[in-house]
C-alpha cells in the first residue's frame, strides 16, 4: 500500500494528521484553514448561541473563550463602539455604560485614535475604585452624600480640588489596597496623610491631640 498524501487535491506532500500533510496540517491550526480549497470546516464559527465570529479555541470565539477562562457565564457579546463616532451634539459614547458624554467627560489618550480614552470618567473612575478598593464608583458617591460631600474627620475638601480618598483599616488588608469590608470613610489629603503617619494608633493620635490642646496660645 502506497503512502498517503495530503487530502488538499493540489498538495503531494505525505499525509501527517487530521488529513493534510505537515504544513497544510499546521496552515489548519493556526488559522483555521488549510489551503485555496479547504474543506467546510474552514468556515466554523464559535459554538455560543448567534455569535458568528471564528472560532478560535474550545469551540469558541477568542472573546467567548477568554469569559470561559475567567470563569464567567458565557454572555452574548456587547455591540462593537466606533470610539470616533459623536452624536449630532458633539458627544462621545462610552464603551463601558454606553451614555453618550460631551468629550471634557473623559480622559485624553493620544495613543488611540480620536485621542480620547473609550472610558468616560465616571467609568474610569469606577474601575480604579474595584480594583483598588473593592468599592463602585455608586458606593462612593453614596459615602460622600452621607458625608455631606467633605472628610469624614475635619469635614473639609482637599485644596488641590482632587476627590476625597478612600481610607481602610491597616490591619485588615497592610498597604495601598482594601479587599472592600475594611473600607472606613473619605478623607482628605491633610487628614488621610495625618492618621497614616501614626500608624491608625488611637493612642498615639489621642496623645498628639493633648499635645497640641496644651500649647495652644491662649
Amino acid at each position: 500500500m502506497g503512502q498517503r498524501s495530503c487530502d488538499l487535491p493540489e498538495c503531494v506532500r505525505s499525509h501527517t494528521a487530521w488529513g493534510y500533510c505537515d504544513y497544510h496540517y499546521r496552515e489548519w491550526k493556526r488559522c483555521g484553514v488549510a489551503g485555496s480549497t479547504a474543506p467546510a470546516r474552514a468556515h466554523r464559527v464559535c459554538t455560543f448561541d448567534d455569535c458568528g465570529r471564528q472560532r478560535r479555541s474550545d469551540g469558541l470565539c477568542t472573546a467567548h473563550y477568554l469569559q470561559k477562562f475567567k470563569g464567567h457565564e458565557l454572555r452574548p457579546l456587547r455591540p462593537h463602539i466606533d470610539t470616533t463616532a459623536r452624536d449630532e451634539h458633539g458627544r462621545k459614547q462610552c464603551s463601558r455604560c454606553r451614555e453618550w458624554k460631551p468629550e471634557d467627560g473623559y480622559m485624553a489618550n493620544p495613543r488611540i485614535k480620536g485621542g480620547l480614552h473609550s472610558f468616560c470618567l465616571r467609568c474610569w473612575r469606577d474601575e480604579k475604585l474595584r480594583a483598588a478598593y473593592g468599592i463602585t464608583i455608586g458606593e462612593y458617591e453614596a459615602m460622600l452624600t452621607k458625608q455631606d460631600g467633605g472628610c469624614a474627620i475635619c469635614g473639609g475638601t482637599n485644596a488641590s480640588g482632587r476627590n476625597l480618598y478612600v481610607d481602610h483599616d491597616h490591619s485588615c488588608c497592610p498597604g495601598g489596597k482594601s479587599c472592600g469590608r475594611c473600607v472606613r470613610a473619605l478623607l482628605c489629603d491633610p487628614c488621610n496623610r495625618s492618621i497614616g503617619l501614626m500608624r491608625d494608633n488611637p493612642e498615639r493620635l489621642e496623645a498628639a491631640a493633648a499635645y497640641v490642646r496644651r500649647y495652644v496660645s491662649v
